[in-house]
């Protein structure tokens, strides 16, 4: 908490993370630190209920569901994936104190089909899926879709590193890329759609 807390109060981790120079430099109801922890809270109420209430616990002020969408724009996606670099993965592993099998770090790698807000900007960097209606099997249209696949250490329940790429990426190619975060204390492991003698290999 210290690490994400010092991280979200830098300018610096502010200024590599937003979508452009002019965001989140003016004094605003929703400044970066506080859009990036509602985002990190997560709700499942309606979005304005879900505001009201995550903005009084953390102590700003009443803001729109339509402000917090455009400020949700300004940043960048980036931002969470140095926050779980440095404030879960390096806290976590910093000190050599972890959960071990058999004195290996048990890390599993795994892809899944992802259904995507359907718009045509999404469907031209992630992609379309054919779908049918179950009945005849008939091709019943296409759907936005992404390839998801995360290297997870299964022991610790944490998230090493994770990927969002295009619907008909190879599962294979995702998984090599991760490995980057493998070492030779690493026993890793993968279901049967690993079947390659690269990833063997790898």
């Amino acid at each position: 908490m210290e690490t994400t807390r010092r991280l979200l109060g830098d300018q610096a981790f502010s200024a590599r993370h937003r979508a452009s120079p002019q965001a989140f430099t003016r004094v605003r109801a929703l400044p970066f630190a506080l859009v990036v922890a509602l985002i990190m809270r997560k709700g499942v109420k309606s979005l304005q209920n879900w505001v009201n209430e995550a903005v009084g616990e953390l102590g700003g002020s009443a803001v729109s569901a339509s402000a917090f969408s455009k400020a949700r724009y300004r940043l960048r996606h980036t931002a969470f994936i140095e926050l779980n670099r440095k404030a879960v993965v390096e806290s976590l592993y910093g000190d050599g104190e972890y959960r071990r099998y058999r004195g290996w770090r048990l890390l599993g790698i795994d892809g899944s089909k992802v259904l995507l807000p359907d718009s045509e900007t999404v469907r031209e960097e992630f992609g379309t899926i054919a779908f049918s209606n179950g009945k005849n099997g008939a091709l019943a249209g296409e759907r936005a879709c992404a390839m998801a696949s995360v290297l997870y250490d299964l022991c610790n329940d944490v998230a090493l590193d994770a990927r969002l790429a295009h619907a008909k990426a190879y599962e294979v190619d995702l998984a090599v890329a991760h490995l980057a975060h493998a070492g030779p204390g690493d026993l890793v492991l993968a279901d049967r759609n690993y079947p390659s003698c690269r990833m063997l290999a790898e």
